[in-house]
């Protein structure tokens, strides 16, 4: 009984997922045959960028702030500070992150993982100057670095910085070079956000199309943020950055 009980709740929050997600019809018979949700949650729920960043981000690190601290106590090694600074960000603790991270900032100038999260630390505590210093030899070496993170992020330097143009500028040539629906959504949320509200529009309007045209094995990758396009065009804009 316990055990139907939790496939019945398990089943019902993957159909709320289908749902936020606007996926078609057949979605929702999948997870209602036997196993159908297990397919689901392998098949699209797993891979949702959303649950990737569950798994190793920001909600994670929060609620292991107290363990984090404690590893570092017992055994201060990078791995150790890298996770540490994570969580403090992760609770909205930029500074304590930048102690952590800046004073090491040339021992570890060859770690990728290190200078963006150092990147991160100083965009947030506002010295966006420092931050695209970090990023910018990054994006020049390896502009696909973690997902492209280390592009989106001296962006929103240059954002901090007042850069327009800039911002515009880098936010084209990443779409254009990179196209994804997530390029497109931050393009259309910076659009928005300095006032070219009808191109932003527009904008989503043309990457829900684009969604659409895609062959359906492709939705469950990009179902994520379609659905973040349809909610940004609801609330009208912006978000993502």
């Amino acid at each position: 009984m316990i055990a139907l009980l939790v496939q019945l709740v398990f089943s019902l929050i993957m159909l709320v997922d289908a749902w936020h997600r606007r996926l078609g019809w057949l979605w929702y018979l999948v997870i209602l045959l036997p196993l159908g949700e297990l397919y689901y949650f392998t098949r699209l729920f797993l891979k949702d960028p959303a649950f990737r960043c569950y798994r190793r981000g920001d909600f994670r690190l929060a609620k292991n702030l107290a363990r984090a601290k404690r590893s570092f106590a017992l055994n201060p090694s990078l791995d150790h500070r890298r996770l540490l600074a994570h969580a403090h960000l992760a609770n909205s603790q930029p500074e304590e992150a930048l102690e952590l991270l800046e004073p090491f900032q040339h021992q570890h100038s060859e770690d990728l993982s290190f200078q963006v999260l150092l990147g991160k630390a100083l965009l947030r505590t506002g010295r966006f100057q420092s931050a695209a210093q970090v990023l910018e030899p990054i994006v020049e070496k390896q502009p696909k670095a973690l997902e492209f993170e280390a592009w989106l992020l001296v962006i929103a330097a240059y954002a901090g910085l007042g850069q327009k143009e800039r911002v515009l500028e880098e936010m084209e040539r990443l779409q254009l070079q990179h196209p994804r629906m997530r390029h497109q959504l931050s393009q259309a949320a910076y659009l928005a956000h300095y006032g070219e509200r009808d191109r932003a529009r527009e904008m989503l309007l043309n990457a829900l199309e684009t969604f659409r045209d895609f062959p359906k094995f492709l939705h469950w990758e990009h179902g994520f943020w379609a659905a973040e396009a349809k909610r940004m065009l609801r609330q009208k804009l912006p978000k993502p950055f």
